[in-house]
């Protein structure tokens, strides 16, 4: 079992997984979803901005750049 927020909404709103996989089913397909974006997202690297490029000294550090400004 996950601890984090997007695991509880996904029982919240689709419930636990199926007991069998189903490709036509849209609560295996959501879990699926699910699946999909934790593996992309672990291998991320957290301390890392890629905007700017600046990286912080830990991952308990969260960096938040300034968005480039237009020229008026």
């Amino acid at each position: 079992m996950d601890d984090n927020p997007i695991y509880e909404a996904m029982l919240a709103n689709w419930g636990g997984r199926c007991p069998d996989y189903h490709k036509e089913c849209v609560r295996c397909q959501a879990w699926e979803h699910y699946d999909g974006k934790k593996a992309a997202l672990a291998g991320r690297e957290w301390n890392f901005c890629p905007r700017c490029g600046k990286r912080t000294a830990d991952l308990t550090t969260i960096h938040t750049c300034t968005p480039p400004q237009e020229k008026v």
